[in-house]
């Protein structure tokens, strides 16, 4: 560890980027209008382009032929790559994609979502039974978790990025596991003795239905946040209690949190968008809205969920 020294490059502009944010959430007169310009100032990304941008990457630097090590902040050695003598393997071009997802959510975070917070959240007020009315409305969250969800997505919306990622990643890892059952897969680990244990959220998003029903890109996104020792580990860190403060207040925090809402928010966007046009009077405002006990006006609902929308993530993507 001594003999580390620190690396340094020039400042990254994100002028531009901070005024676009804050330009797409300001001025909005609905405040779910303004959540959810807010909810989707970035789509995910595209796990191809990173995966090809990686690995040309790598095909033009000796980098890869290096081992290397990644250590946490206590200084433990958490992901080691021994190097390769030829083209760089899919171990390597695995840890450059890690390492992809880790700066753009550091980029989104600090250039895109901070900034555009501090406007939405002046401009508007969000509290916590609005919240709650949310995610009982949104197909994303499962019957009876509508309360922890909404609590997760306050705190953030409030700043406390720590306490909003300790109730919100575990309740996403349940999330990824109501989804797969949706699609008739097969959840759970059954030992030589016929014991049940459910499946680690690692196991969960190396199957190949979960890309089918959240995406390649969601998919690589919460593998590299979540559950990857070379990435911030997030939802380990958690669950081990090792999340400390500065981690909890970290961009990635702070990302995983915008995340969540954003995974929430987008098939009732998609609800208001189908109910807007019908519930439309002559000379009235059509501009939908979510109220504190969570119904919307003109728009018919089924034990909180909006009638006739699928259970279906990649139906809004």
């Amino acid at each position: 560890m001594e003999q580390m020294m620190r690396i340094q490059s020039d400042p990254v502009d994100l002028t531009d980027a901070v005024s676009y944010a804050r330009s797409q959430v300001s001025g909005h007169a609905d405040k779910f209008d303004a959540l959810a310009a807010f909810a989707t100032l970035a789509p995910p990304m595209d796990e191809a382009s990173t995966r090809d941008t990686a690995a040309k990457m790598l095909d033009g630097t000796i980098s890869h032929i290096f081992g290397s090590s990644t250590f946490s902040s206590d200084f433990r050695k958490i992901a080691a790559s021994p190097g390769s003598s030829g083209q760089a393997d899919e171990n390597a071009v695995w840890a450059e994609m890690v390492r992809t997802v880790f700066f753009h959510s550091q980029l989104l975070g600090k250039g895109v979502i901070q900034p555009a917070q501090e406007v939405l959240t002046t401009e508007h007020r969000f509290s916590r039974q609005y919240m709650v009315s949310l995610c009982l409305e949104s197909p994303t969250v499962p019957e009876g978790h509508a309360t922890l969800w909404g609590d997760g997505l306050a705190l953030g919306l409030g700043g406390n990025y720590g306490a909003a990622v300790s109730v919100l990643v575990p309740q996403l890892e349940q999330v990824v596991r109501i989804m797969l059952r949706r699609h008739n897969v097969h959840t759970l680990f059954v030992d030589e003795h016929g014991v049940e244990s459910e499946k680690s959220l690692n196991a969960l998003l190396d199957m190949t239905e979960t890309e089918d029903i959240f995406g390649a890109g969601m998919v690589m996104e919460m593998k590299a946040m979540l559950v990857v020792q070379g990435g911030p580990n997030l939802r380990n860190d958690v669950a081990h209690g090792l999340l400390n403060d500065d981690t909890a207040w970290s961009y990635s925090a702070l990302y995983m949190w915008w995340f969540c809402l954003r995974l929430v928010t987008w098939p009732v966007i998609e609800i208001m968008d189908r109910g807007r046009p019908q519930t439309a009077k002559p000379g009235a405002d059509s501009t939908a809205t979510i109220d504190e006990t969570g119904t919307q006006p003109g728009v018919e609902t089924t034990d909180g969920v909006t009638q006739g929308v699928t259970e279906d993530l990649d139906e809004g993507e």
